[in-house]
């Protein structure tokens, strides 16, 4: 057997395991609740509409005109990727129209898409046509309803999480080699800004310990910013 070694970088995503962290700290603490924390990956996959005659090349115009007028309730990024999207436009009949859509809530839409079919078609066979017509209105609207409060849930979710990310980055970006030199210095800081929180004085630090932290220094070799 060959038991050579070669060397290898891999890439690591050090974002996606900080919103996994966050994620899964956010889905625990709605658990001990009762609740849930919504679906929040930012994860997107490629989408292909379909524009091959003249039925589907009218359904993505009026697709495309319902986008328009509802991107002034976006903002950010998501407004960005809208107005990207508007740019292109309805491509001639014929030619694919691809988009990047987020993986996780077009999973649930899906979910409730299908769900709703396989129920009504169970309701159509023990029904009137007129019982059918009816339900089936109400829940078009049902359903309109819940993918918009998906959706709402799924960006507010994936925004939270995501502002927990770049906090965490600001965070170490903050450090500085000339500010503290020691962990004495860090302690210090720390302590003197408590009160601010906690609402009331605190002790002072042990002695003992700030002498032995004196010791140590603020930023230990390779940690900078890390």
């Amino acid at each position: 057997l060959d038991f050579a070694m070669s060397s290898r970088i891999v890439e690591i995503d050090r974002d996606a395991d900080r919103r996994y962290t966050f994620a899964t700290r956010k889905a625990k603490k709605a658990a001990e609740k009762g609740e849930m924390f919504p679906q929040s990956s930012p994860m997107v996959e490629v989408w292909q509409f379909k524009n091959d005659d003249a039925e589907s090349h009218e359904a993505l115009t009026k697709l495309m005109e319902a986008i328009k007028g509802a991107k002034d309730g976006l903002s950010g990024e998501d407004k960005e990727q809208v107005e990207a999207l508007l740019k292109i436009g309805v491509p001639p009949m014929g030619e694919k129209l691809e988009v990047f859509l987020p993986q996780q809530l077009v999973n649930q839409l899906h979910y409730a898409h299908n769900y709703l079919a396989k129920n009504m078609e169970e309701f159509k066979e023990n029904h009137t046509e007129a019982e059918a017509e009816t339900v089936m209105k109400a829940a078009v609207e049902a359903r309109t309803k819940a993918m918009k409060e998906l959706t709402e849930k799924h960006v507010a979710a994936r925004d939270e999480v995501e502002e927990d990310v770049k906090l965490m980055k600001s965070l170490f970006r903050s450090q500085s080699k000339d500010k503290y030199k020691t962990k004495a210095d860090v302690l210090r800081s720390i302590w003197a800004e408590l009160p601010k929180y906690l609402g009331k004085p605190v002790p002072p630090v042990d002695e003992e310990l700030l002498a032995d932290m004196e010791q140590i220094p603020a930023v230990q070799e390779g940690e900078f910013r890390h």
